[in-house]
């Protein structure tokens, strides 16, 4: 998957915030020149993978509506998901309800983004609910142990929809202090286990977006809840991925100055695209860089046999593997 971050810009500051370092380059915006140079590259591959416009808050570029113009028009982009806070897609409505947009509604609640917001969010998914049906979702970030995530059933409601996109964000990333990533896992098990003890209440299939628990911390009840959602998931038609925990497929993402990351996590490690002529070459180089030191490395030395891991299946986010590659690539390098 590829995604352009279209503006560093957001009107909410959110405390989990993935896109932070977005900040730290100098363009607020990506111009329309640039972003139709990002498209042509993405398009050098013949790469079929959709494309994400993500930000910040991408309905916030001042011409987003002419980027989307120039999207819809594009035959070679057969669906294109948008991902937004919600709050300002009624600015937009007639152009997004395109039938290659796909929308995904990152919500917060009423506590953190005030009465206002949180209404005008509201309004915003029942109206979608009316008029875009199938081709939109709603996703939550479980960032604290005690979050009052009971809004979010609401808004399901409001939207009339069955599935819910979630992702557990433990911790802000420090690559000096990560042994202890699995002791923030377990401090979040009884959240996780009255959020999917609501799901099966509200007839919800949640399913993960990144970072997801690892299995080897679950205990009986996590399994027999998680049992439950999959036949919840399997009377409602709907598809899953509790049971399925991959290797993490992080989105290559071209920001405003078209520099790209291979995830916003790692925007840090950034590299510009004019310097590559295919977008194939940036894939490979990401994967030469990075991905195949994540498939090696552990976080703590009771994971090194794991069979869960090493088969790719732990869901972990490879971030929290960092101070493990570092010292990889050292070894490596002394080794020469």
């Amino acid at each position: 998957m590829a995604g352009i971050a279209l503006t560093k810009k957001c009107q909410l500051n959110c405390k989990y915030c993935f896109a932070k370092d977005i900040n730290k380059i100098d363009k607020n915006e990506i111009s329309i020149e640039d972003f139709k140079y990002a498209l042509n590259f993405l398009k050098s591959s013949d790469n079929n993978e959709p494309l994400k416009l993500v930000g910040g808050e991408p309905l916030l570029h001042s011409k987003f509506s002419e980027i989307l113009d120039i999207i819809t028009q594009d035959d070679f982009f057969k669906s294109v998901e948008v991902f937004s806070n919600g709050i300002d897609i009624d600015k937009y409505i007639n152009k997004l309800l395109h039938n290659k947009i796909i929308l995904l509604i990152n919500c917060n609640s009423e506590n953190d983004i005030g009465n206002t917001l949180y209404n005008k969010l509201k309004n915003n998914v029942a109206m979608l609910s009316d008029i875009y049906k199938d081709r939109f979702y709603l996703g939550i970030n479980l960032y604290k142990k005690d979050l009052d995530y009971s809004f979010i059933f609401d808004l399901l409601k409001a939207a009339k929809l069955g599935m819910l996109r979630f992702s557990i964000a433990v911790s802000n990333f420090d690559k000096e202090n990560t042994s202890s990533i699995l002791q923030s896992y377990k401090e979040f098990q009884p959240l996780l286990r009255n959020f999917f003890k609501d799901c099966i209440k509200n007839e919800v299939v949640p399913y993960y977006d990144c970072n997801s628990l690892p299995g080897c911390i679950l205990e009986p009840e996590d399994k027999k809840l998680l049992l439950n959602l999959n036949d919840l998931s399997k009377k409602n038609h709907y598809m899953s991925t509790l049971f399925s925990q991959n290797k993490c497929n992080s989105v290559i993402t071209i920001l405003p100055d078209l520099t790209a990351c291979k995830c916003f996590f790692y925007s840090l490690n950034r590299v510009n695209i004019k310097d590559f002529k295919y977008y194939k070459n940036l894939k490979d180089y990401f994967s030469n860089t990075m991905d195949i030191y994540f498939d090696v490395a552990f976080i703590k030395r009771e994971c090194e046999n794991c069979k869960t891991r090493i088969n790719n299946r732990c869901g972990i986010c490879p971030l929290y593997k960092m101070k493990r590659v570092d010292e990889i690539k050292k070894m490596l390098i002394s080794n020469l």
